[in-house]
């Protein structure tokens, strides 16, 4: 059984109360060809000295200034040499110790495809206890379209990617200038270009992860960004009917903002994963 590197990255930044976690479940890993990155943005608490506790179980890690997580992610895919790789940031935490042992298996039984596929990817468990989110992200990606009618996000959850390594050097790197969404322009560049790599999704829970709601505090900043996206890589009708929904979108979730946590929003979050579910766009959690 061919038994490529993986390679995880995670990227961090005043992180005490979260990166343990995320080393724990990387270090426990059954697969043993792993290599583990950390890229630590010049953290001033106490993120460091617990890194240092893992310091063995670390391939390699750096402390310095960066100009924001994916300048951070970047570095890391530089310092990284395996053949996937996949970023499991401080926060998130593979959903059990098997998932990488899992997707290797699962990926070397298919011999036809083992030098054509580019992205290996499953499902991801997403929570938000502030902003009343639960429910399990995974669907197979046809292409570029399913990212036109994609309006409030992404199809694809970048935390539950295995990238394959060489996607980096053809797609390009993560665009820095996006500090919200450079994952999401990232894959539409993919699924736009013409590389030739092929796509797998694997029906597994790979990663649990706590959304901290960053594109709620920064909804402007996060419209922005997704807007210039959209404008600059969808067709003239699809990026007319976004711009014509935007408003409507900015309304919702300022309006969400203000309910959280009151019923009114348990009852529209349980009609909305209900609706979800029944497209298939979302798993609601068991």
């Amino acid at each position: 059984m061919f038994k490529p590197l993986v390679s995880i990255i995670t990227v961090c930044l005043n992180s005490e109360k979260t990166i343990e976690k995320t080393i724990l479940s990387v270090i426990n890993q059954t697969y043993s060809d792993l290599e583990y990155i950390i890229v630590d943005g010049a953290s001033d608490d106490s993120t460091l000295d617990i890194i240092q506790k893992y310091d063995s179980s670390i391939s390699r890690w750096i402390s310095e200034q960066d100009e924001g997580i994916y300048d951070a992610m970047n570095k890391g895919i530089k310092l990284s040499s395996g053949d996937w790789l996949i970023f499991m940031n401080s926060g998130d935490y593979f959903s059990d110790d098997n998932v990488v042992a899992k997707i290797i298996k699962i990926y070397n039984k298919d011999k036809n495809s083992l030098n054509k596929t580019g992205l290996i990817y499953g499902n991801a468990l997403v929570v938000n206890e502030e902003f009343g989110i639960n429910y399990r992200l995974g669907k197979k990606i046809n292409g570029i379209k399913d990212f036109y009618f994609s309006f409030e996000g992404s199809p694809i959850c970048h935390q539950a990617v295995f990238f394959c390594r060489d996607l980096f050097k053809e797609v390009g790197t993560y665009n820095k200038k996006f500090i919200l969404l450079g994952d999401y322009e990232w894959f539409i560049r993919f699924f736009s270009s013409n590389s030739g790599y092929i796509t797998k999704f694997i029906d597994i829970d790979i990663v649990k992860f706590q959304m901290d709601g960053l594109s709620f505090k920064l909804l402007d900043k996060a419209l922005t960004e997704k807007k210039n996206i959209v404008m600059k890589y969808f067709p003239p009708f699809e990026f007319t009917v976004y711009h014509l929904l935007l408003p409507f979108i900015y309304l919702k979730f300022k309006i969400l903002v203000l309910v959280k946590g009151k019923r009114i929003f348990k009852i529209y979050r349980f009609f909305k994963y209900r609706i979800f579910k029944s497209f298939k766009i979302i798993k609601v959690k068991k």
